[in-house]
This record gives structure tokens, C-alpha cells and sequence, in this order.
């Protein structure tokens, strides 16, 4: 993050956490201007979303808000990685090449941009939410499946440590009982050996 923020910004940026552990590291820093509370499961996405929204529909009534980059986790590439979220359509803007044939609006221009962003970045920060929560859930199922392996060679030890007692067990029951059978025929022997 304190990379992507000297890369591409030469002011102090405002921070928006989002997820209880990235809220807890960066509780003191001056620039966060809102934690949120992340989704454990998609049934929380929208409403984290909306609180995003709300969030930075505040941010932008008290100051204007030139760019918002999202830095989050790609199950894909198994990375941090970083979108520029606004301004929007950054990339279609440096393509000079005007189309052979514009759209045909119904709105003027202005309101029909103002309302195509609102869908962008509605869809936009849906999929980074997503995305997002994808790569936790991934992590937590590898989490998970190394604690069931950890247990599985912990039950394979105890069931290997516990045949091994067993054996013992049944070795020293077949040593009593030897010795128990042993222990009569001397004593015949010694009376037979005794009359002679």
C-alpha cells in the first residue's frame, strides 16, 4: 500500500479500510477517513458495499474526490494487486481513434455520463468485493484443509502409538501366561524327581 501511495500520489491520500484485520493495523493512522467492517460471507457483501458507497459519496460532498484506487486480494494471481477505479474509463481515454459510428443518446451527455459512473462503479466495486472475498475464502479453505491434515497425521501417530501399546500389552499377557504354564509342570517335575 505505502508503495502504491508514493508510485502514483504526490499528496497524502485519504484511507478507507475495509475487513476487521487491515481496520485493526491502520486504526491510528491520520489518514484513514472510515473503517469498515469487511463480509465473512456474500450475504454481508451488499451491505459492506453500501457502506462503502455511502462512504464515499460523503467524501465526495466535503471535498471532491479526484481518483479512488482499490488495493485488494486476487485469488488468481495469489496477490495484492491494485485497480484504478476512478477516474473512470482512464484506459479508453488514451485511445485518440474517434468511432466510426457514436452512440445515439437519449440523455444529454453530461447526465448520461454522470449516471454511466454510477454503474461503473456500482459493477466495479461489486467485482473487487467479490474478488476479494473470494481470495479470503480461499485462504481460509487452505487454512483449514492444513489443520485437518495436521490432524489426520496427529490421528495416524496416536492410532500407530496406540497399536504399539496394544502390542506391548499382548506380548506381556502371553509372557504371564507362559510363565504361568511354566510354572506348574516344574513343580510336577520337582515331585516326580523328589519320589525317586
Amino acid at each position: 500500500m505505502e508503495s502504491l501511495i508514493h508510485k502514483n500520489n504526490n499528496h497524502t491520500p485519504k484511507l478507507i479500510a475495509i475487513g476487521r484485520k487491515l481496520c485493526a493495523q491502520l486504526e491510528k493512522d491520520p489518514r484513514i477517513v472510515a473503517l469498515i467492517n469487511g463480509a465473512n460471507v456474500i450475504e454481508e457483501a451488499e451491505k459492506t458495499l453500501f457502506e462503502i458507497i455511502n462512504t464515499l459519496a460523503r467524501l465526495q460532498t466535503e471535498a471532491h474526490t479526484p481518483s479512488l484506487i482499490a488495493i485488494y486480494h486476487d485469488p488468481d494471481n495469489e496477490q495484492v494487486v491494485s485497480t484504478n477505479v476512478l477516474p473512470p474509463f482512464k484506459k479508453q481515454r488514451t485511445t485518440k481513434q474517434k468511432p466510426p459510428h457514436p452512440p445515439l443518446l437519449n440523455l444529454p451527455q453530461q447526465a448520461f455520463l454522470s449516471e454511466l459512473i454510477e454503474h461503473y462503479l456500482f459493477t466495479t466495486l461489486h467485482k473487487i468485493m467479490y474478488t476479494s472475498l473470494m481470495a479470503e475464502n480461499l485462504h481460509r479453505v487452505r487454512h483449514l484443509e492444513g489443520a485437518t491434515q495436521h490432524l489426520d497425521d496427529k490421528s495416524t501417530d496416536l492410532i500407530r502409538q496406540c497399536n504399539a501399546l496394544r502390542q506391548e500389552e499382548i506380548i506381556e499377557e502371553i509372557e504371564v501366561i507362559l510363565l504361568s504354564t511354566a510354572t506348574p509342570d516344574d513343580n510336577r517335575y520337582n515331585k516326580k524327581s523328589s519320589n525317586y
